[in-house]
C-alpha cells in the first residue's frame, strides 16, 4: 500500500516553471541590448535575425516550463498542484505514462483518458535520481503498474 500522500515531482519544479523562463528571457534581452548598444555598426537586419532566432529557441522552452505541474500521489489519486487545493485525478484515469530521455531534466508525461471529452496530459519533472543513464525513472514503472491495477 502507498504512503498517505507523497510528492513524485521534483522540488525544483518551481524553479523550472517560473525562474528559468524569466532568467532566459532576461539573458536574451540583455544580450541583444548589449549587441545593439555596443556595436552601432551592426545592421538592423542582423539584430532582427538574432531576435527572431532567440524567439524561436525561447518559445518552446517557455512553453515547456509553463506546462510543468507539481504532482503528489496517494492511494487512489494523482494530486495536481500544491497543497490541498489541487486537483485530484483518479489513478484509474491514467492511460499512459512515458518519460522523455532526450531533454534534461527528463520530464514525465501522464496521458489521461476517460477524464473529460478530450485527452489531457500532465507534465512533471520527477525527483532527482542520481546517475541513471538512459533508463526511465522508477516512477514511470510505478505509475504504469498502478494504472494497470486500477483499471481492472
Amino acid at each position: 500500500m502507498l504512503p498517505m500522500r507523497r510528492r513524485i515531482s521534483s522540488k525544483t519544479t518551481g524553479f523550472h516553471k517560473f525562474a528559468a523562463p524569466i532568467l532566459l528571457v532576461a539573458l536574451v534581452v540583455l544580450t541583444i541590448g548589449i549587441i545593439a548598444t555596443r556595436s552601432p555598426t551592426v545592421p538592423i537586419w542582423n539584430l532582427v535575425l538574432v531576435t527572431l532566432f532567440a524567439a524561436l529557441i525561447c518559445a518552446p522552452l517557455i512553453g515547456f516550463s509553463i506546462r510543468l505541474k507539481h504532482v503528489n500521489i496517494d492511494e487512489e489519486f494523482l494530486c495536481i498542484g500544491n497543497g490541498d487545493n489541487g486537483e485530484k485525478i483518479p489513478l484509474a484515469h491514467i492511460a499512459e505514462v512515458k518519460q522523455t530521455n532526450w531533454i534534461k531534466p527528463f520530464p514525465v508525461t501522464i496521458r489521461l483518458a476517460g477524464y473529460s471529452d478530450r485527452p489531457r496530459k500532465i507534465l512533471f519533472i520527477p525527483q532527482m535520481q542520481g546517475l541513471r543513464g538512459a533508463r526511465n525513472h522508477p516512477i514511470v514503472a510505478e505509475l504504469n503498474r498502478l494504472k494497470s491495477t486500477r483499471s481492472e
